[in-house]
């Protein structure tokens, strides 16, 4: 019957198996070994591990039932590779230099377009440098073109410039008069001169001709004209002071003329390397974000965001909770112990351990997705408890005298009747051993 001798007993095949720790599968014996392959476990260090518990000791993370690798559940996430790690859309932002505006990163030049900027050159200059750098000047809080400026004051246009009234009076040799120009001949009429020629001659005409003006009855030079007004000499010419303080670049307010830092420095500005800087392009060159009309320095604004400083730096909350390990769900960071225990797993020597793997390190088998204790399953296999041990039916009846025939374990006397034994004072004889008694031959 493929019985095997052992300590002086036949044993059947399956009691040594059994014996060995194998386990019945279909009629069959198996070793353990077998059946965990079977069930897709790998072998690793002379034991056979579940896919699950490989994947677990590699870091992955449950999601719906199977193992993810970190990169799998951030990719999921949007977030993109760089260097080897994943980062989140707004760290690799941050780091491009964008800024958090209502929730989302802007680059710079967004802010500043938004803010009326222009690019120049590649960069965003705002109007009034734009405008200044093209020679206007500022008139009631506008930047004014020089022809806009030229023509408010009635001047008139010749050849792409304006000329004021009196330019172009004096130009065609018109002279003023009671605060009007007259031209030469309307002059010399009305003082008795006679036209000879075309031309009108007085007296006085000589003294004319060499350019003096009548004064009180009187010719008096140029030159004399002009230093009695405050005029200076320079290159041979008389300027009235206006025209020197223009020419030195000063601006004319309420009637006087201002060098270019008094005005600057009556709005506010201050002398930075021999030039004049507005308050805000001072602030602005210091890293400061302009905010409801005000420059606020980057910690400011960091702060009033809920930013928390940290060796010099303000972070954001997320940015410190990711640096301790907290992983982001549903928009919050949570601890890896509060992500843990909403899994349903529990503390044990500090940390978190899932049903599963505290079920396994007690002994348990996993059957149709959940985990059995020994004894759960040895019960449902028929089973029964011996000594606080579960023992099949064959090793009970086993262990009762049973022997095994055709799959199923006989009592003795079950046996010897089968072969015609007759029951004598409690035992079974042989028909020979009958007949001997009764004295046949």
């Amino acid at each position: 019957m493929g019985s095997t001798e052992r300590h002086g007993f036949y044993r059947a095949p399956w009691v040594l198996q059994s014996a060995m720790g194998f386990t019945e599968r279909h009629g069959f014996y198996r070793a353990p070994w077998v059946l965990q392959s079977a069930m897709g476990s790998t072998e690793r260090h002379g034991f056979y591990r579940a896919p699950w518990v490989l994947q677990s000791a590699m870091g992955f993370t449950e999601r719906h039932g199977f193992y993810r690798a970190p990169w799998v559940l951030q990719s999921a996430m949007g977030f993109t590779e760089r260097h080897g790690f994943y980062r989140a859309p707004w760290v690799l932002q941050s780091a491009m230099g964008s800024t958090e505006r209502h929730g989302f990163y802007r680059a710079p030049w967004v802010l500043q377009s938004a803010m009326g900027f222009t690019e120049r050159h590649g960069f965003y200059i705002v109007l009034w440098v734009l405008h200044s750098a093209m020679g206007f000047t500022e008139r009631h809080g506008f930047y004014r073109a020089p022809w806009v400026l030229h023509s408010a004051m009635c001047s008139t246009e010749r050849h792409g410039f304006y000329i004021a009234p009196w330019v172009l009076h004096s130009a065609m040799g018109s002279t003023e008069r009671h605060g009007f120009y007259r031209a030469p001949w309307v002059l010399q009429s009305a003082m008795g001169s006679t036209e000879r020629h075309g031309f009108y001659r007085a007296p006085w005409v000589l003294q004319s001709a060499m350019g003096f003006t009548e004064r009180h009855g009187f010719y008096i030079a140029p030159w004399v004209l002009q230093s009695a007004m405050g005029s200076t000499e320079r290159h041979g010419f008389y300027r009235a002071p206006w025209v020197l303080q223009s020419a030195m670049g000063s601006t004319e307010r309420h009637g006087f003329y201002r060098a270019p830092w008094v005005l600057q420095s009556a709005m506010g500005s201050t002398e930075r390397h021999g030039f004049y800087r507005a308050p805000w392009v001072l602030q602005s060159a210091m890293g400061f974000t302009e905010r409801h009309g005000f420059y606020r320095a980057p910690w400011v604004l960091q702060s009033a965001m809920g930013f928390t400083e940290r060796h010099g730096f303000y972070r954001a909350p997320w940015v410190l909770q990711s640096a301790m390990g907290f992983t982001e769900r549903h928009g919050f960071y949570r601890a890896p112990w509060v992500l843990q225990s909403a899994m349903g797993s529990t503390k044990r020597h500090g940390f978190y351990k899932a049903p599963w793997v505290l079920q396994s390190a007690m002994g348990s088998t996993e059957r149709h997705g959940f985990y059995r204790a020994p004894w759960v399953l040895q019960s449902a296999m028929g089973s029964t408890e011996r000594h606080g041990f579960y023992r099949a039916p064959w090793v009970l009846q086993s262990a009762m005298g049973s022997t095994e025939h055709h799959g199923f374990y006989r009592a003795p006397w079950v046996l010897q009747s089968a072969m015609g034994f007759t029951e004598r004072h409690g035992f079974y004889r042989a028909p020979w051993v009958l007949q001997s008694e009764m004295g046949f031959t």
